[in-house]
């Protein structure tokens, strides 16, 4: 985004930021979820193991990730004939 904003191939019109959600319906959809979409991503061991906590606690309780999204809206700018 950065790159076509630069070379004024498209101008950003609005940023927003907003809290988005993913459900999981499991720990094992969840971790694989990290194992095959977010493979970049890594859980911090206390943070796992107060999962796990949890899960122990509520067996049926689903997986809930919040997160911060920025959402760009870029507009593409006019160019004259070449």
């Amino acid at each position: 985004m950065h790159r076509v904003v630069q070379r004024k191939l498209f101008r950003l019109e609005r940023t927003e930021t907003f809290p988005f959600r993913y459900h999981f319906r499991s720990l094992g959809v969840f971790e694989r979820f990290l194992r095959t979409v977010w493979k970049e991503s890594v859980v911090q061991p206390s943070v796992y193991r107060r999962l796990l906590r949890a899960k122990r606690r509520s067996p049926n309780g689903h997986v809930v990730v919040i997160e911060p999204l920025r959402l760009n809206l870029l507009r593409k700018r006019n160019r004259g004939p070449l």
